[in-house]
């Protein structure tokens, strides 16, 4: 077809998609929103249209390759001494709910994304036995590359959780793990990144489990001792 790269292709095909549309991106988000909002069958709702591109979203995430990056992944996870979870600006939001469900189980996981002014001074005293997790979904700043790169430099283990073709990724090289949800044709560009979350935090809680349960037990004794949770009657 004359093109030296798939991704020249792809580019060219949006850029045909957003002519055709009107040439304008918000023209083309107009499409989606129709898109969305074609009934499933008589009678059905735009809900239900989401929920269908919900649906679709799964499947493409249940395939053997898929498992094999969520293994990896929890194998890091499991064996580091220290967890380090990162994302900025859009990316961000991610890395703040990965922490949340790691922490109901793990006590060795810490947020690097709210240190932007000493964060090559938490990377610079990280030791090789640490692993920090990165959230880079398109648009990637700076910033996220470099921390990458520096953390590669010092021999850091980087998990790498994204979006699209991996093989694509600036920073797939210098990832030891790398999870992606691959092309994400759908408004729902969240929801594959946080069932990401949900399947690591659960698979390494229930490999924890011993552990995770007499942490519960010890916090829920303290709550109760302490008159510090609300029981309704």
């Amino acid at each position: 077809m004359g093109y030296t790269s798939y991704s020249n292709f792809k580019r060219d095909l949006r850029h045909a998609v957003v002519s055709s549309a009107g040439e304008s991106y918000s023209t083309f988000w107009e499409l989606q929103q129709k898109r969305l909002s074609v009934n499933l069958e008589s009678g059905s709702s735009r809900f239900a249209g989401v929920l269908f591109e919900g649906e679709a979203l799964f499947r493409n995430l249940n395939n053997p390759h898929f498992f094999a990056q969520l293994e990896a992944g929890i194998e890091a996870i499991l064996s580091a001494k220290r967890v380090f979870v990162l994302g900025l600006r859009t990316s961000k939001p991610f890395a703040l709910n990965l922490e949340y469900l790691l922490k109901h189980h793990m006590d060795n996981v810490y947020q690097l994304s709210d240190e932007s002014e000493f964060m090559i001074e938490t990377i610079a005293r990280m030791k090789q036995q640490d692993l920090v997790i990165v959230f880079a979904v398109r648009p990637i700043i700076k910033k996220t590359g470099e921390m990458v790169r520096l953390c590669h430099k010092l021999g850091i283990p980087v998990m790498l959780i994204t979006t699209g073709n991996q093989d694509q990724h600036p920073l797939t090289s210098l990832s030891r793990v790398v999870i992606s949800a691959g092309e994400i044709d759908s408004l729902l560009s969240c929801v594959p990144l946080i069932l990401i979350n949900e399947l690591l935090a659960h698979e390494s809680g229930r490999r924890l489990e011993g552990q995770a349960k007499q942490d519960f037990q010890r916090l829920e004794r303290i709550l109760e001792e302490n008159n510090l949770t609300i029981w309704e009657q």
